[in-house]
């Protein structure tokens, strides 16, 4: 009897535990500068839906939603799963610049003519 009442109990112990972790897990949010060269974005949106859903594809990340008037694309993630660099180094994969880093010739290249500086 006693080894079933102690089972109930590290098992309740437990599902506790695992529930605290769950629910401590806090997004973190950072707002990053880009520049987007493309003067029509408003109307076709290619940047806008290139650099959101290239940033969503990591792991960890909740949100992406860029700014086009202000240059800024703000990013909701999981500092556990996923560093501010890592979403910088997206940015750059999408072809755009993330605050100082800059993206690579390769990728801009890969842009949209409209898109270019």
């Amino acid at each position: 009897m006693k080894s079933i009442i102690n089972s109930i109990l590290i098992t309740a112990a437990l599902f506790v535990f695992s529930n605290n972790i769950i629910a401590q897990t806090a997004y973190t949010t950072t707002t990053i500068k880009t520049k987007i060269y493309c003067d029509h974005c408003s109307q076709c949106e290619s940047c806008k839906s290139r650099i959101e859903k290239t940033v969503k594809k990591l792991k960890g990340v909740k949100t992406v939603t860029l700014d086009v008037a202000n240059s800024r694309i703000k990013v909701s993630f999981n500092p556990t799963q996923v560093s501010v660099k890592s979403i910088k180094d997206q940015i750059n994969k999408a072809g755009y610049d993330a605050d100082d880093q800059k993206a690579t010739a390769v990728y801009v290249d890969q842009l949209d003519g409209c898109c270019k500086q």
